[in-house]
């Protein structure tokens, strides 16, 4: 009895991010220290992947090609992330899902789910549907967000300030391209009339530098 695992599985979903990196060496460890399986799972769906290499006769590869190229990246990031290999059973799945769905398939029998937190940035806000999202909604086991160092999220946050301040300045020009276009609009309209014209007569439209009015009374 005291070999058996003290606890089920553990799943951790990995695309290749800086987050999912850490969050499947946090999953290593957790897994050596409960004596459990490790499962590795990465979603793919062909919109999102590169195009196997090979000669496909001018077809599309086949689904057996985007599968084993999906596969062989996976392991590659894990080959990356643990070097010397990791102190538990890992298994490597290249699920042809949403990540999401690929990650919550596995949750059933799992004790835990470990995913990177959602990367910063100006686009964070507008992934409606990821996989963090999916996780943290849905999923029927406990749940580990792993953030990044420490350095990494100061980065994170001087490049999402960085990015913040240049839409701010970006705006503000733009308003203050507005406002001057205003002004200039205001300040024309409001120009008195020309000396010994009547105050509701129109001023003449001038084209190729001779006025209407003047071409008329030449004509006449």
């Amino acid at each position: 009895m005291d070999g058996d695992p003290a606890y089920g599985h553990i799943v951790v979903g990995v695309d290749g991010s800086p987050t999912s990196r850490a969050a499947l060496r946090w999953a290593a460890r957790e897994a050596e220290l409960r004596r459990c399986a490790l499962d590795v799972v990465y979603g793919w769906q062909v919109k999102g992947e590169p195009r196997p290499p090979g000669e496909w006769g001018g077809v599309a590869p086949p689904i057996e090609a985007y599968q084993q190229q999906a596969r062989a990246r996976t392991q590659g990031v894990v080959d990356e992330v643990l070097p010397y290999g990791a102190r538990c059973e890992l298994h490597v799945h290249a699920i042809h899902k949403p990540p999401g769905r690929a990650l919550l398939s596995f949750c059933g029998t799992a004790d835990l789910l470990v995913v990177g937190a959602k990367e910063r940035g100006r686009l964070a806000g507008w992934l409606v549907g990821s996989t963090f999202d999916a996780a943290l909604k849905n999923a029927t086991c406990t749940v580990v967000v792993v953030r990044p160092p420490a350095q990494d999220a100061a980065a994170g946050d001087a490049a999402a300030e960085g990015a913040a301040a240049e839409d701010a300045a970006a705006e503000g020009a733009a308003a203050e391209g507005a406002a001057a276009e205003d002004d200039r609009v205001e300040t024309r309209a409001a120009r008195p009339p020309a000396e010994g014209m009547p105050a509701g007569d129109a001023p003449a439209r001038v084209e190729g530098g001779v006025g209407r009015h003047d071409r008329e009374e030449a004509g006449g």
